[in-house]
């Protein structure tokens, strides 16, 4: 005896989508024409047909509905991208200045170290022969291009990280 094949709506649904093999649909079409299966089968076909009919009308939405969402979507500015040049520069003034700030106090053990160079030169000067020059203090030169490299770095981090994280987030709780 034949044992009845086991049908689901998800067999017929594939049958009727034509996506089951040769000996597959064989099996369905006998199973259909003497088992209630055939209603479900002319239930089935109906929904398909309906839906299918449903997602031509649709599948594309009208062109003004995708113009009004773009305008929206373009309506809010954009955060810049980061550019990889001002991170880097960013970068080097950051190094720069902790550098700086690292060396800093040995640069009075550096004057200690060139003084006798620097005495054998001054006994050989003639003094009174020499004009009025400019003395420079040259840690004060320093702590001062440290001071505008900091302050470099610090207009960089505002624009580069900080803007841009901000016009994000005020564009975000916008939405």
């Amino acid at each position: 005896m034949k044992e009845p094949a086991k049908i689901s709506d998800e067999l017929l649904l594939d049958y009727i989508d034509g996506n089951l093999s040769h000996t597959d649909r064989l099996i369905i079409e006998e199973a259909c024409k003497h088992s209630p299966w055939k209603e479900r089968l002319k239930e089935l076909s109906l929904l398909n047909s309906s839906l299918l009919s449903l997602h031509e009308t649709w599948s594309e939405p009208d062109e003004a509905f995708n113009v009004g969402i773009m305008k929206n979507i373009y309506a809010y500015d954009m955060a810049p991208k980061i550019s990889r040049k001002y991170i880097i520069l960013l970068s080097a003034l950051l190094f720069t200045c902790i550098i700086g700030c690292i060396s800093l106090p040995s640069l009075p053990a550096s004057y200690i170290n060139q003084l006798p160079t620097i005495q054998y030169y001054i006994n050989q000067l003639n003094i009174s022969a020499l004009q009025n020059s400019l003395s420079i203090n040259i840690q004060f030169v320093i702590e001062g291009s440290l001071f505008v490299c900091a302050l470099l770095s610090l207009i960089l981090i505002d624009r580069i990280i900080l803007k841009p994280f901000f016009l994000k987030r005020k564009t975000d709780s916008m939405h």
